[in-house]
């Protein structure tokens, strides 16, 4: 799956295009922006040939993991672009249903509490301890995955009373990452994605 993030970026310049490709392809599916000055005939014939150059091929994200801790459903999407010689040009992208609407997803890039992340995870779930931890985990790396050796070896968990730590790679000399917090129960009552955990 093809991801940068900050952090890692320059390791894997590679990966942007990829992944610009991928959410190029998300925008104009989400809303048709063929060009907002494209008369309507040019914008029906896109409609009907948009096929002819790009293949999407929707994957339900069915991780075990994902199903216990999120109530939304996430797919990849497996995106292939006619290069006109013969090659394709491919990515993935991973997005959320919600309601009637596609949104893309990906590790925030800035510190900020994430409500949407909040809202996406099942009503049922509950963080107590370390095997909930690990799920949780598990369904973070399938939804938000960890791209570079050295962010993979920075990957752990901790926790202190209701508050959480998943540390998702390095940031120049700090580890960042998501402070999940739970009240008495074990219920998630917020998600805030930090640069520089403390």
């Amino acid at each position: 799956m093809s991801h940068a993030y900050p952090g890692n970026c320059g390791r894997n310049a590679t990966l942007r295009r990829p992944v610009l490709i991928g959410a190029l392809v998300l925008g104009m599916l989400a809303t048709r922006a063929w060009g907002g000055d494209l008369p309507a005939d040019d914008k029906a014939f896109f409609e009907k040939h948009f096929s002819d150059v790009v293949k999407i091929d929707p994957v339900r994200v069915s991780d075990p993991a994902v199903i216990k801790v999120f109530a939304t459903p996430f797919y990849t999407l497996n995106v292939s672009i006619d290069d006109g010689q013969g090659g394709t040009n491919q990515s993935s992208v991973v997005v959320a249903r919600q309601d009637d609407r596609l949104v893309s997803v990906s590790r925030p890039g800035t510190d900020g509490d994430h409500p949407e992340i909040l809202q996406m995870l099942r009503p049922d779930f509950r963080l107590k301890n370390d095997s909930d931890a690990r799920v949780f985990q598990a369904a973070l790396d399938a939804v938000y995955p960890i791209i570079g050796n050295s962010d993979q070896k920075a990957k752990v968990f901790k926790h202190a009373g209701p508050q959480w730590k998943f540390v998702r790679g390095d940031f120049f000399e700090a580890k960042m990452g998501f402070l999940v917090t739970t009240d008495k129960s074990g219920a998630v009552t917020s998600v805030t994605y930090v640069m520089k955990l403390p």
